[in-house]
């Protein structure tokens, strides 16, 4: 959701790091993987382990302590992403990371910490600090059976190009997102079946004027409860084919809007799809289904469509990996956006990235993501497009260097949005 696009703009932000390595995520992200995914042959180049640049960390007892540290300077050509008149700044970035993971047979548990400080060198008020901090267990109750659960916290900044983004805002929108999820997972035999339960509390902070006029934006927070109940069968060695139904429940706090409109609503989505296991070759899934979002408030009209994704990874050579991903999603919408005529947007994003090892310590990346959001009950569809090229060299376990090139454009029907934005930045990367 507002998370994800987030996301995209922050991996923008900091380089090509989308595709070249694991940055501070939303409090709610799985970062212990399940056990297949770290079957080596199932990992994409930059996921492989290198015993030659990998951090050895500090062994304490059962656990391992990785931290790490990132000074990052990349020069944004369009800071509040605007149509016309876009004024450029460099960007110094500090990001300080702390990772606890167990070493166990069984079970896992991994604890992190991250910070990023953001200092703009001509438009201070864009400074923004943003912080993670996240806990995820798995208890392994035998060989592919395992209850998971996890809680963190996010502080985050609305990048200036997100829909919901305030025009007049002197600075950044300032948000939290806190999570708690757990999960029951039973992968035995040919029948199998999950089940996991997430919550989330969104809290957003009014901001100002220029003139230091209050905008209120505390009226978007809202607390969102999914449940999402998952059933495989195993049709061949390799091929399990699902069905799955998230369902969704979104409760604001604040009942209305300054507009006097009620934003609760409550969605499912039915899916049925396969997961495709052939080695080292090709894995991943795909599926498709039906989505729809149902708004207390009759003013809005549903949120409703063809739903479906893929998340593929093909290793074309020990060399070169692939990645194919697709989401639909319905994100909420802020008031204002649309005058408050519009409750939400179904957002569409496909990404295609390849990863390459020139040298064993010299990793490149490129790709492109194209995402479409369409609001519901209004005449507006915003197509985005983003580009990106990124180089890695390892120096040694400790030290690594990274340069990246962004290209964001956005071309909507609606006069006043569309922008044109180039991020070009170098990293240097510590690590223990």
């Amino acid at each position: 959701m507002v998370i994800g696009r987030l996301a995209r703009v922050f991996g923008t932000a900091m380089g090509a790091l989308v595709a070249v390595v694991v940055t501070v995520g939303t409090a709610s992200a799985q970062f212990i993987p399940t056990p297949e995914a770290s079957i080596p042959e199932r990992q994409s180049v930059l996921q492989r382990a290198r015993p030659d640049y990998d951090p050895l960390g500090i062994q304490a007892g059962s656990f391992l302590i990785l931290p790490s540290m990132d000074l990052q300077e990349w020069w944004d050509s369009n800071v509040f992403a605007v149509p016309t008149r876009p004024s450029s700044d460099t960007v110094t970035a500090v990001v300080p990371q702390l990772s606890v993971a167990s070493d166990w047979n069984n079970h896992a548990l991994n604890l992190f910490v991250g910070d990023q400080s953001l200092f703009y060198n001509k438009h201070t008020t864009e400074n923004t600090n943003n912080v993670t901090v996240a806990a995820q267990g798995r208890f392994d109750i035998q060989r592919d059976e395992y209850i998971e659960a996890g809680a963190g916290l996010q502080l985050s900044h609305e990048d200036r190009s997100s829909p919901d983004a305030s025009v007049s805002g002197k600075y950044p929108t300032q948000f939290t997102v806190a999570d708690g999820n757990i999960g029951f997972v039973r992968n035995i035999g040919i029948i199998g079946a999950s089940i996991t339960g997430d919550v989330q509390s969104y809290s957003y902070n009014n901001n100002v004027t220029n003139a230091d006029v209050e905008i209120p934006e505390a009226y978007r927070d809202y607390i969102q409860y999914t449940v999402t109940p998952r059933v495989t069968y195993e049709i061949v060695p390799g091929y399990h084919a699902f069905i799955q139904t998230p369902l969704n429940e979104r409760q604001y706090d604040r009942g209305v809007d300054p507009s006097g409109f009620n934003h609760s609503s409550h969605g499912y989505e039915g899916d049925v799809g396969t997961a495709i296991n052939l080695g080292s070759a090709l894995n991943g899934e795909v599926f498709i289904g039906y989505l729809r979002q149902d708004y207390e408030d009759s003013a809005f009209a549903t949120a409703q469509g063809l739903s479906g994704g893929a998340n593929l990874l093909w290793n074309v050579t020990d060399l070169t990996s692939v990645r194919v991903s697709i989401t639909r999603v319905v994100e909420e919408e802020a008031a204002g956006v649309t005058n408050g005529t519009s409750g939400s947007y179904l957002e569409t994003t496909g990404n295609l990235s390849v990863e390459h090892e020139l040298l064993r310590n010299v990793l490149l990346t490129g790709g492109a993501t194209y995402f479409v959001d369409q609001f519901t009950g209004v005449n507006r569809t915003d197509n985005n497009y983003n580009a990106y090229l990124g180089a890695k060299y390892l120096m040694n376990r400790v030290l690594s260097l990274g340069v990246n090139a962004n290209y964001w454009h956005r071309d909507s029907n609606q006069p006043g949005v569309n922008y044109d934005r180039e991020i070009i930045g170098v990293k240097l990367h510590l690590q223990l």
